[in-house]
């Protein structure tokens, strides 16, 4: 588990990596919600969906040194997101968290257990 701080701010203190096939395949899918404070680290990837999910999300597309490449704010169930050159990682959270994280930052993930 990690906490997730951008310019030294905490934006999720419950991050989970989700690194194995079946992880990433499922990611947010089927849930009814997820606590305000919790993100879903999915690595590898480059582009993602949200087909299945029952509720809007933010996400951050991260490079290999975890610079945000792309935001994208208040995403409903069954879009696309497609690729981004140069993305490694994705960062799935509720909608709203990332309402003043911009294209640019740096993100810090700090391993809490």
């Amino acid at each position: 588990m990690y906490r997730a701080k951008i310019n030294n701010i905490v934006i999720l203190n419950s991050v989970t990596v989700a690194e194995n096939f079946f992880v990433r395949l499922k990611g947010l899918m089927f849930k009814k919600n997820i606590p305000k404070e919790y993100g879903l680290w999915i690595k590898p990837a480059n582009g993602i969906h949200t087909h299945w999910m029952r509720f809007s999300i933010d996400i951050l597309y991260l490079d290999c040194d975890q610079n945000i490449i792309r935001v994208y704010k208040n995403i409903p169930p069954w879009r696309i997101i497609p690729p981004v050159w140069g993305v490694v990682s994705v960062l799935e959270m509720n909608a709203g968290v990332a309402e003043e994280v911009w294209e640019g930052e740096h993100i810090v993930f700090e391993k809490t257990d």
